[in-house]
């Protein structure tokens, strides 16, 4: 079967929906060796890295072509929504395209193609990006999700998501969930910090408010020796986060750290007393993974995908209920016999999850569809 996978985002994108791309798609070139890929990336500049990646990727891979275009990402989005574009054109032969996002698939398509939806959360929280950009976002989608032979959808709350905002049904969905980076794992040699972690991008989605009046909650005793640190980079509407922050007179007790590397990150979740994730939205949860693998107990919402991601294997919250946030966290770091059973908890439930399986059952869907047609 010769397979198109326009996989830019591989290269336009460190984390999210390009460490996807990146680790599912070498894992179907490994896992596919009797089929052909045709490979297709659009980026304007290039500081060596882009090519060297793409290059290592295919190296000594005979069942691989790869075809580059100066495309700037504004006037792909317009191409890629017009009823006579075909991305085809780009991937000769093909004769499926796997879409690792929505925003690599293209509207007026006449071959199949197999799309993952990572989330919808631009249709959900159309404030964060600005409601114009949130409904064209959310217009392209829904477009792509009609035309779609198949979706993928990381979580059950995703295809629920699909089925209740787009009409889509379910038997159009594969539910496949991600993984995490196996770089992320415990570290011997580091002691136990008395901190609080979260890690995400400052928006009013990730709950950070909610997360600060639940620490402003605690007694005095655990504020005063647990230090509340949030990693992630700012991202919408982040004047109330800090608007929280100076109201609540939290002062050093909260620290944020801005982005941080994987390097700093897996360091912090070993030293982290315990990892606070109270999202009101998540397509998935990549870091609730990426903390129970380094063996940090984990408290997390009890709605969205995130009971779905987590198991047994953390404390479940509403998130909108600072008092029972509150408890969590002090249950964590006033209960040893709590604390070690979710650390082991996690340590197995991460295990479940492999891009190797995410790879597997991706490419279960992509054959399925191409053999239909």
């Amino acid at each position: 079967m010769v397979i198109g996978i326009d996989a830019s985002r591989a290269v336009n994108e460190e984390a999210g929906i390009g460490r996807y791309t990146r680790e599912v798609v070498k894992r179907l070139i490994d896992l596919a060796a009797d089929d052909q890929f045709r490979l297709f990336f659009t980026f304007v500049r290039d500081d060596g890295h882009k090519k060297r990646w793409i290059a290592d990727l295919v190296s000594h891979k005979e069942n691989v072509s790869v075809k580059i275009l100066p495309i700037p990402g504004q006037v792909k989005e317009w191409l890629w929504g017009q009823s006579w574009m075909s991305i085809g054109r780009f991937m000769p032969g093909a004769e499926i395209i796997f879409s690792p996002s929505f925003f690599e698939a293209a509207v007026g398509e006449k071959t199949p193609q197999v799309v993952m939806i990572h989330d919808l959360s631009h249709a959900i929280f159309p404030d964060q990006r600005g409601r114009g950009v949130s409904k064209r976002l959310t217009e392209r989608n829904k477009a792509i999700a009609e035309v779609a032979a198949r979706l993928i959808a990381p979580s059950e709350a995703t295809e629920d998501d699909l089925v209740q905002l787009f009409g889509v049904g379910k038997e159009k969905v594969a539910v496949i969930p991600e993984a995490y980076n196996p770089y992320f794992t415990e570290q011997t040699g580091l002691e136990r910090q008395p901190f609080f972690l979260f890690l995400g991008t400052i928006s009013p989605r990730k709950n950070l408010i909610g997360m600060m009046e639940a620490y402003a909650k605690l007694p005095d005793d655990i504020r005063t020796g647990y230090k509340l640190k949030i990693a992630g980079a700012e991202g919408w509407n982040t004047g109330e986060t800090y608007q929280a922050y100076e109201r609540l007179q939290l002062g050093d007790r909260v620290e944020f750290l801005g982005k941080v590397s994987d390097e700093v990150l897996r360091t912090l979740y070993t030293q982290s007393a315990a990892f606070l994730f109270p999202s009101f939205y998540e397509g998935f949860g990549i870091p609730i993974l990426e903390a129970m693998a380094c063996g940090c107990p984990v408290i997390t919402s009890s709605i969205s995908s995130m009971p779905e991601v987590a198991g047994e294997a953390a404390l479940l919250v509403d998130p909108k209920d600072h008092h029972a946030l509150a408890r969590a966290m002090e249950r964590l770091v006033t209960d040893p016999h709590l604390w070690a059973k979710l650390r082991r908890a996690g340590l197995e439930r991460a295990k479940e999850f492999t891009w190797e399986r995410t790879a597997k059952e991706t490419l279960e869907v992509i054959h399925a569809i191409g053999r239909q047609t």
